[in-house]
């Protein structure tokens, strides 16, 4: 539920899980659930974003 999240965490739904999505999808590693680089940095750009 949208209440349940935090705004950043919608913004984050919003514009890279489905990328993130996409990349399980091709992806054949092992470890490839682990990888969650691109969420991390989708977060870091909202929080930038969002302090200036």
């Amino acid at each position: 539920m949208k209440s349940s999240v935090t705004e950043d965490g919608f913004e984050l739904f919003k514009k890279d899980v489905q990328g993130w999505f996409l990349y399980l999808d091709r992806s054949v590693a092992e470890n490839k659930f682990e990888n969650i680089s691109r969420l991390e940095k989708g977060l870091a750009k909202i929080r930038e974003l969002k302090n200036r």
